[in-house]
């Protein structure tokens, strides 16, 4: 008996040798100089690790020449193996086939703070090929790390300044708390609660009551910062297309179960910065994007400030602008903005040439009112604008004349000598004008309207303006901005965006005042505008579009729609009428040749005629030859095409 317990003894003293000297050899194989044997020592390793896990979580027994977990561990502990994962010898392929091992180290409560940190700092100075893998392991890393440590290494990440955050680290912020709120979702012990108090910046304010267990915000928290103004005098801002990136992903989140109650705070963060022209076009993207994770139709539990909210998109949008001033706040903003805009446009201009300047229009300035800015002039319009937009297509909300006028008087009329971004709004208006037009009839070409799909691109906008069924404005507004302020525009330099709107409403208005008439074509496939009455309004405009207009799309169109509203009449009319609309033309032609034929000798002087008929109101005399030619010529081709 005795020597057979001593030759059993013996025989597992000897499996158990081996396999210490197989685990000492895969250890030194780990830390040699050849690559092809550390990735053979770790694989070696790692499946000797795996099956000890296995069977330890299926309460299997052992064999003599296997070791438990524990043991095993308590020897990897010892060996200081993440260390060497992570030390002056690490490498990515290493760290790629080590997620396993790592995750059982971290289940089995054996990694620390000072891991962590080790990990950590790894990642933050590492070669992005090297960085996208260790972010990879820190996200996988997250169901199996014990709360504290989670903190703990999310600390280190909320740590990084913004100016050094990449798509990268924003992912990993973003996968960092999906991870985590998973956990809570699929009932894992001790998750996401803690008793950790709500911090600035995370969607709460002071006083306001907290969802009981206590929420961890992480990614939240970090992304609403990251897209707050910089107090920092000596930071470089993120770029607006990680801007956007941040929203995307922030907005994301809220759709989690988890973070669903955080949206009505942050809306409420986002119209504070609103108030305060903080951070306005990061706040305005959330708002918008915000609002449409809300139901397009009314849900009774869904409640916003009060309990006769209707909780549908629409609901939450006139309920943001009733008790809040949602468009007061959006208008009062846009009005400061444009003011400091000028302000230091006006600054840059008296220090440098108006070419280069003019070079710059698209780049952002260092700072507004003291402010650093992170979207270009161009690129914060075009925001503002597509706001705007989204808020009158979900809702009965519209624009008065007041709105309507300030819009236009600060960013057409005070456009900053920047054509490209006046052009965007002007094309704003198209779309949001058409909206409002009693026809069916939108095509283009020969003073018809322009539809909508011709008008959303503009190289200022990032994306095309979603109309829907928009109603833009209340019925004031159109005769308003027709008569008030397109007609006041100055004819020889009206760009062709504000062309286009002008003869857009110009049938319009014309439509609603019954001097036009919308009819159906003689084949029975479209719609086309007759004209029923001798006066229309806007049409001494048009008059001058033709005259003293420099390009020539322009010239071209305002000649077809003169022609037509003197060809396209009503068959209801009599015949005499119908004379005398044509002979109104052909006299106002003539009375313009023989006004402007004088004047075609006079060379480039300055002297002033006094021949011929005198102007009829409203009208000016050329002062030199040449544009006399130029006026004589575009009257006889007007007559001659009539």
């Amino acid at each position: 008996l005795i020597v057979s317990v001593v030759g059993v003894l013996s025989s597992a003293l000897v499996k158990n040798s081996i396999t210490m000297l197989k685990l000492e050899l895969d250890f030194a194989w780990i830390r040699s100089n050849q690559l092809e044997k550390r990735l053979r020592g770790l694989r070696q390793l790692r499946e000797t690790v795996e099956l000890a896990s296995k069977r330890a979580s299926s309460f299997s027994n052992r064999t003599a020449e296997q070791l438990d977990l524990p043991f095993l561990l308590d020897w990897l502990d010892e060996k200081k193996i993440i260390e060497e994962l992570f030390g002056p010898h690490m490498h990515v392929e290493l760290l790629k086939r080590a997620i396993s091992l790592l995750r059982i180290l971290a289940h089995s409560n054996r990694m620390t703070t000072r891991h962590l940190t080790s990990l950590w700092q790894c990642a933050s100075g590492a070669h992005e090929a090297v960085q996208r893998v260790l972010y990879g392991i820190i996200a996988d890393l997250v169901p199996v790390l014990a709360p504290p440590l989670r903190r703990f290494l999310f600390e280190h990440i909320s740590s990084l300044p913004v100016d050094k955050y990449d798509e990268h680290t924003l992912a990993l912020v973003f996968n960092f708390t999906v991870r985590a709120s998973q956990l809570r979702s699929s009932g894992t012990k001790a998750a996401l609660v803690d008793d950790t108090p709500a911090r600035a910046g995370d969607g709460r304010r002071r006083g306001q009551v907290s969802h009981t267990p206590t929420r961890e915000m992480y990614g939240l928290r970090v992304l609403w910062d990251f897209l707050q103004d910089a107090p920092a005098d000596n930071i470089t801002l993120p770029s607006p297309e990680l801007t956007e990136q941040a929203v995307s992903l922030l907005v994301r989140l809220l759709r989690m179960p988890h973070f669903v109650p955080e949206r009505e705070p942050l809306m409420q963060q986002c119209l504070e910065n609103l108030h305060r022209h903080s951070s306005v076009e990061a706040s305005l993207l959330v708002l918008q994007r915000i609002l449409v994770t809300y139901p397009p139709r009314r849900r009774v539990w869904v409640s916003f400030s009060t309990r006769d909210v209707d909780g549908s998109i629409s609901g939450i949008i006139e309920a943001l602008d009733r008790t809040h001033g949602l468009l007061t706040r959006f208008f009062l903003d846009l009005q400061r903005y444009q003011a400091g805009y000028r302000a230091c446009f006006t600054s840059e201009q008296a220090e440098s040439t108006v070419q280069s300047v003019l070079s710059r229009r698209f780049k952002a300035p260092e700072r507004i009112e003291g402010v650093l800015q992170r979207f270009p002039y161009g690129q914060a319009i075009s925001v503002r604008l597509q706001f705007l937009t989204f808020i009158l297509t979900n809702s009965s909300v519209t624009l008065g004349e007041v709105q309507v006028g300030m819009l236009w008087d600060n960013l057409v009329n005070d456009s900053i000598g920047l054509p490209d971004c006046q052009d965007t709004v002007l094309q704003w208006f198209q779309v949001a004008c058409s909206s409002m037009v009693p026809s069916p009839a939108q095509t283009s070409g020969g003073g018809s309207l322009v539809g909508s799909s011709d008008v959303v691109q503009s190289s200022g906008s990032p994306e095309p303006i979603a109309t829907g069924s928009m109603v833009a404005f209340s019925d004031s507004v159109l005769p308003f901005l027709f008569q008030s302020k397109l007609q006041n525009l100055n004819p020889e330099s009206i760009s062709s965006s504000a062309s286009k709107l002008f003869i857009q409403l110009f049938l319009d208005v014309n439509v609603r005042s019954k001097a036009l008439r919308w009819v159906t074509s003689s084949d029975g496939k479209a719609n086309e505008w007759v004209r029923q009455t001798a006066d229309l309004q806007g049409e001494k405009f048009l008059w001058e579009l033709m005259l003293k207009s420099t390009d020539d799309a322009i010239i071209d169109s305002a000649m077809n729609l003169l022609i037509e509203l003197n060809h396209r009449l009503s068959p209801k009319l009599t015949q005499a009428k119908r004379d005398r609309i044509s002979g109104d033309f052909v006299r106002r032609c003539i009375h313009r040749l023989s006004t402007f034929v004088p004047y075609l000798n006079l060379g480039t002087s300055r002297e002033v005629l006094q021949v011929g008929q005198p102007p009829e109101q409203g009208e000016t005399r050329p002062v030199a030859g040449k544009s006399a030619a130029q006026f004589v010529s575009r009257c006889v081709l007007l007559l001659q095409q009539f």
